[in-house]
């Protein structure tokens, strides 16, 4: 299942580099990242899901981490054990720490215009999260 891809400038130099997917399966995926703990999550906008494809492999199949976001987009962990999703659709930001239905999970903030992306500034005191 390897491509190759050609012309590819790596150092200074052109070159033939060959990929592979490292995970597939997934409904639009739109933002991903690694946890603290080494995990990593990608979030499923038309699916409403974020999944845990630390792994690899057939993610379709897999049981997704959060299920029943509305538009789900950037991912943000932060120092104090949250991780942050934001619900494009739903005009929200989620702790998604705890998994399972988003529905049950505690909003950060709601009533957002549209909210895509997601910065996260961490001052102060040890648990403090601006954004």
């Amino acid at each position: 299942m390897l491509k190759e891809v050609q012309e590819v400038k790596v150092g200074g130099r052109t070159r033939r580099v060959y990929v592979r997917p490292f995970a597939w399966g997934l409904k639009n995926p739109s933002h991903m990242e690694w946890t603290p703990d080494g995990r990593l999550l990608v979030s499923e906008h038309t699916a409403g899901t974020v999944r845990d494809i630390t792994k690899g492999g057939d993610a379709s199949e897999a049981k997704p981490l959060v299920y029943n976001l509305q538009g789900p987009a950037a991912i943000r962990p932060t120092e104090d054990g949250k991780v942050l999703v934001v619900e494009t659709w739903g005009g929200a930001i989620a702790d998604i720490a705890g998994g399972g239905d988003a529905t049950k999970l505690p909003k950060l903030a709601e009533n957002l215009k549209g909210p895509y992306t997601l910065a996260v500034l961490n001052l102060g005191k040890k648990g403090e999260t601006f954004f």
